[in-house]
């Protein structure tokens, strides 16, 4: 893996229960330096929040940077404030891979 990588986890959880249930997990790998990167996860997570506002589940992206040791997520509905560090989370794609890779 290069510096330059990051790896994305897409996740849909169910909240029919006391703790959420995983419904998807999907894993990819891809370089900050890859042609239309950005594009690609603006997509993939406009999709995942498709889907989850479709059977009102919660979508999880997370983008972590392993050389870095950094990892930010995004989620819809948002993280309450007491789950995660505001270093730790985003609001949109473009903060999440400046967090990443910059931050």
């Amino acid at each position: 893996m290069a510096i330059s990588d990051i790896q994305i986890v897409a996740t849909l959880d169910r909240r029919d229960g006391p703790e959420p249930r995983r419904v998807s997990h999907l894993e990819l790998t891809r370089s900050i330096f890859q042609p239309n990167m950005i594009v690609e996860l603006d997509d993939l997570w406009r999709v995942l929040r498709a889907r989850a506002h479709l059977h009102r589940w919660i979508a999880t992206l997370t983008l972590h940077n392993p050389a870095r040791a950094r990892t930010v997520s995004m989620r819809d509905p948002p993280f309450a404030a007491h789950e995660l560090r505001p270093t730790d989370r985003a609001s949109h794609i473009l903060e999440a891979l400046r967090k990443v890779m910059l931050d």
